[in-house]
């Protein structure tokens, strides 16, 4: 029979959580009920084998010394001695200052300085003396705490300090933040630092429960701080529990990088401006099952009450990182390092952590094409957990190593213990050295070795790196799956795109990648290149979030015109150079107006790394400028060796004699050139029209360059030429050039007059009555930006051009593609040498620019004019089908309603791509003008779309004009509203602005909450 009293040791705790106290005098209400907290606490305390008190911030209401003598005497002390009293057990005490455990007044002069310089340069938040000073304002807390704190507290730096206690047998880790270290007044939120990366050692230290606490929650801190310290806590920790809000919260939370953590934020235990109701929580921790119940308790006149049903959760050793998986230093900088030497204006030196963007994947399924589907290689972390067999492919520069990388970190973070390997260090002759080198890497990659290696098959997982560089050849890939396969639950492998499983000569390395699923790492879209340059962005000191849209913007529009139509290859390593070059621009530290200087980057960067130096560069240029111009003139993508040594011995006898034999590995080494068979072409567009432009440029004297020049300028509909004459605009602001390519412009559709959206579209107003109430979802703006990218990615269609090679004899889309290569081109020119152009001669060109798009829009709106009626009827009798009880009035009115919103896309498309063109800061004055001086409604709305395209402060007296003017033009009032919808639904607008906006263009939003005009802009959360 089962005894019920037979002695079972416990190991359960009972965690008391005060917070925001803000303890005046002795005459405090929440002092007289000590009492009946701690027998609010009893009936969880005597199930428990020990007790916490755990304080999370905000003892004091000022920090006076006088402040912590009451707490110590009215609260702390009698609720331990009432606590003990009734259980016989150990009473813990923990806490951590709030910001009103800090002396703020008078303000400090030289803190607030040193609290500035913190914010604008986070890793300031490391040096010792900052630290000291800073926390000079908290030395009667520390004072008090130093008596209170029990077990005594190890305290390497007055921002983090441990306790460690024993529960039965169990161990209890308690590390304690001091985020209010930086506090001030009045307190803003996005701009606390703490440099948590410094008690990684501390945090790593094995329990059974840790839990950390702080007193603001996470997103009190600024961003390069937030992301890395919410990551480290719930990886390290069972539990965070927190305070500062005097809301009382708790929950569990899944993540994919940090799997799954709990947090706890306590309530007031007495607020202050009424704005909450007292109160506490006791969490009672069961250490052997692995579980937490939650009570809330509100404190009233009459005593405490219990709030609300008690809360359970289940945690798991599994999502807690500690020491038996710890890194070595060595491995753990190799997981840290971003590589490339990549460097960043705010901060001295960038980590993975930084810049990293989970790549996007598809599945190889030649059998299946439809089955091809794009998918984040972060939703493969299941399968590979799962044990399935994976097989990454991708070009050269892909970033697959990386990939791999992210992959350890993300299997760590689970509880798992992944190896990781490289193909081209690994030498095998069998299965007995498989598991050498296994047993090496583990030694290398963990300090704990002994415990990988003893841990269940189940949580190993193996990860090996360009297995087509296999040291030992594939043929031995079989003998290292036997011995992983008995070992680990999952291997994941990359190669690059050139093996192909079913093209091995050998039949056992066949049959052995053959049961592997096979992915390929797909190229950075808008997407995923937008995600990196927020990331990127978000570095930098970027209070609110209309700035860090600006900052975006501005880096964007660089970048997708640099890289333009697979220019540049869409790898992470490649971005990560612009971003830089970027980053350099953008603080002056080169000087230069034309976007040549992003792809002249790149290519320095290629040949310096392959020791060409910098007093050879001009010599390299130019011999690649003439290679470049002999490929064009034979119309060849690929030279072999006899016209590589005949257009050697020509450039040798004319400027300086190159070896040939040295002069090919060396461009090949550098990606500039590559290697096809017995022939060589350019490695990538970008450089072959670098230096086609550069030839150009240096011979517009040539008539025979001259006239090549001007025929390539008509027959922009080529993406070759084409990419000619835009790279030849990007060496040279030429007058002659620009004439002939405006000059196309101008003959776009010539024989048509600008359409001025006044009286020449009453045939489209009259199918509505007036301008309508445009109401719409609240927009998100963050899932919106990255929505419309992977629209963009998704609908791209890399045009070939039409090969047609007279003007006369291309349709009407070849012919709308050539005005818009030619816009552009002529946009470019108008943004790289805005300084250096002629006020007149910029007015001309932005006029062709607004001009040939309204011509094109007139030729289509004439064009279909013509066949309203028969498509309004046919619309109406759709409808009617798809609703027999709906009236012909009401049908007919649906069916105008469509058409007139499908001719509205067109002309608000057309609008947008007109001031698209010259958006850009410094043209404004000028287009302003060219807007003044005729200012028909289709001119002031490109005039206005050239602002509301790009963040920043909308132009709301110039848009209320418009609107009240357009009022009468339902038309292109509609457009206007689309351009404003535009702006709010893509960017993140002040809400006065927003109303403003709002309220000009009849725009509501569905659902709207009350807005508070509090601030002029969002704070980054």
């Amino acid at each position: 029979m089962d005894w019920p009293f037979i002695f079972r040791p416990m190991s359960r705790l009972a965690v008391i959580h005060l917070s925001d106290i803000h303890i005046h005098s002795e005459k405090d209400q929440c002092l007289s009920q000590v009492s009946a907290i701690a027998s609010a606490c009893f009936h969880s305390a005597r199930k428990a084998d020990a007790c916490l008190i755990a304080i999370t911030g905000d003892i004091a209401f000022s920090g006076a010394k006088a402040e912590y003598i009451v707490a110590t005497e009215l609260l702390i002390a009698p609720l331990v001695q009432k606590l003990k009293e009734e259980t016989g057990r150990q009473v813990f005490v923990a806490m951590v200052p709030g910001n009103h455990d800090c002396v703020l007044k008078p303000s400090n002069v030289v803190r607030e300085t040193l609290i500035d310089a913190v914010v604008e340069a986070p890793e300031k938040a490391e040096l010792a003396d900052m630290v000291d000073q800073c926390t000079q304002v908290q030395s009667h807390f520390f004072e008090f705490a130093q008596h209170s704190l029990l077990p005594a507290a190890v305290m390497p730096s007055r921002l983090f300090w441990q306790q460690e206690f024993y529960v039965g047998k169990r161990c209890v880790r308690i590390s304690s933040l001091n985020a209010a270290w930086m506090s001030r007044l009045p307190e803003e939120q996005g701009q606390l630092v703490y440099p948590i990366n410094k008690f990684e050692d501390q945090l790593a230290s094995p329990a059974c429960l840790h839990l950390a606490l702080l007193h603001h929650p996470f997103n009190w801190y600024c961003q390069s701080a937030y992301h890395q310290l919410r990551k480290r806590l719930r990886l390290s920790c069972t539990a965070v529990l927190s305070g500062h809000e005097h809301i009382g919260n708790s929950g569990q939370i899944d993540e994919q990088l940090t799997g799954s953590s709990l947090f706890f934020e306590a309530p007031a235990l007495q607020p202050h401006g009424g704005t909450a109701d007292a109160g506490f929580s006791i969490h009672l921790f069961d250490l052997d099952n692995k579980e937490v119940s939650t009570q809330g308790y509100k404190l009233t006149r009459s005593g405490v009450e219990t709030l609300g049903d008690e809360t359970c959760f289940h945690w798991s050793d599994d999502s807690i990182v500690h020491g038996a998986l710890d890194l070595t230093s060595e491995f753990a900088s190799t997981l840290a390092d971003a590589g490339g030497n990549f460097t960043h204006s705010a901060k001295e030196k960038l980590t993975i952590d930084d810049i990293f963007v989970w790549p996007d994947v598809r599945k190889k399924n030649d059998a299946d094409v439809a089955r091809q589907h794009t998918q984040s290689a972060s939703e493969l972390t299941a399968a590979i957990v799962r044990g399935e067999s994976l097989l990454f492919y991708g070009d050269e520069k892909s970033g697959k190593s990386t990939l791999l990388l992210w992959y350890f970190r993300d299997l760590l973070s689970r509880g798992f213990a992944p190896v990781l390997l490289s193909g081209t260090d690994l030498n095998l002759k069998g299965g007995s050295s498989s598991e050498k080198r296994i047993q090496r890497a583990i030694t290398e990659q963990y300090k704990n070795a002994d415990t990988v290696m003893s841990l269940p098959r189940e949580r190993r997982i193996l990860l090996v790196d360009d297995i087509d560089r296999l040291k030992s050849g594939l043929h031995t890939l079989p003998a290292l799956f036997d011995y992983a396969n008995r070992h680990f639950a999952g291997i994941c492998l990359t190669a690059c795109t050139g093996l192909e499983v079913t093209n091995l000569t050998d039949a056992s390395a066949t049959a052995a990648l053959s049961t592997f699923d096979s992915y390929e790492l797909m190229k950075f879209g808008l997407k995923l290149r937008h995600r990196l340059i927020k990331k990127w962005c978000s570095l930098s000191s970027v209070a609110t979030k209309p700035e860090l849209d600006q900052r975006v913007h501005d880096v964007e529009t660089i970048m997708n015109t640099v890289i333009g139509k697979q220019l540049v290859p869409e790898h992470p390593i490649y971005l990560l150079i612009l971003l830089q070059s970027c980053e350099q621009h953008r603080h002056g530290e080169i000087q230069n107006s034309g976007l040549s200087f992003y792809y002249q980057y790149l290519i320095t960067k290629s040949l310096g790394e392959v020791g060409v130096k910098p007093g050879e560069l001009d010599e390299h240029f130019n011999y690649l400028s003439i290679l470049a111009w002999r490929f064009q003139s034979q119309g060849c993508k690929a030279l072999d060796i006899i016209e590589l040594r005949a257009a050697n011995k020509e450039f040798s006898d004319r400027y300086v004699t190159v070896d040939l034999a040295e002069r090919l590995p060396l461009l090949v080494r550098a990606r500039i050139l590559t290697k096809q068979g017995d022939c060589y072409g350019f490695a990538y567009p970008y450089v072959y029209y670098f230096f086609i432009g550069r030839y150009l440029s240096r011979n517009l004297d040539d008539p025979e360059i001259r006239a090549w020049v001007q025929a390539s300028c008509k027959k922009l509909y080529l993406r070759d030429r084409a990419h000619a004459i835009m790279f030849l605009t990007h060496h040279v602001e030429n007058k002659w050039v620009i004439g002939q390519i405006c000059n196309v412009l101008r003959d776009c559709f010539s024989d048509k007059k600008p359409i001025e959206l006044n009286g020449d579209t009453e045939f489209l107003n009259g199918l509505v009555e007036r301008c309508n109430q445009m109401t719409l979802p609240l927009p998100n703006v963050d899932e919106n930006q990255s929505a419309i990218r992977e629209k963009q990615d998704n609908a791209a269609v890399h045009d070939e051009g039409d090969e047609s090679e007279e003007y006369d004899y291309l349709d009407l889309t070849a012919k709308w593609n050539l005005l818009h290569k030619t816009a552009e081109i002529v946009g470019l020119i108008l943004k790289n040498h805005y300084g250096s152009l002629e006020r007149g001669q910029k007015k001309e060109m932005i006029q062709e620019v607004f001009d040939a798009p309204l011509r094109a829009l007139r030729l289509w709106l004439e064009e279909v004019a013509e066949h309203i009626p028969e498509l309004l009827q046919a619309l109406c009798q759709h409808e009617l089908q798809e609703n027999p009880r709906l009236g012909y009035e009401e049908a007919e009115k649906r069916a105008k309603k469509r058409v007139f919103n499908l001719f509205g896309m067109v002309a608000t498309g057309t609008i947008a791509s007109a001031g698209g063109y010259v958006s850009a800061e410094k043209l404004r004055e000028d287009v302003t003008q060219v807007v003044d001086a005729q200012p028909t409604n289709s001119y002031l709305l490109i005039g206005v779309a050239a602002r509301l395209l790009r963040p920043g402060a909308i132009p709301l007296d110039a848009v209320k004009k418009l609107a009240g003017e357009l009022e009468k033009h339902p038309y292109a009032f509609g457009v206007l509203q689309s351009l404003g919808f535009a702006h709010m639904y893509m960017y993140h607008t002040d809400e006065p602005q927003k109303q403003a906006l709002c309220s000009s263009l009849k725009i509501s939003f569905e659902s709207a909450k009350v807005i508070e005009i509090k601030k002029q802009a969002k704070l980054l959360r």
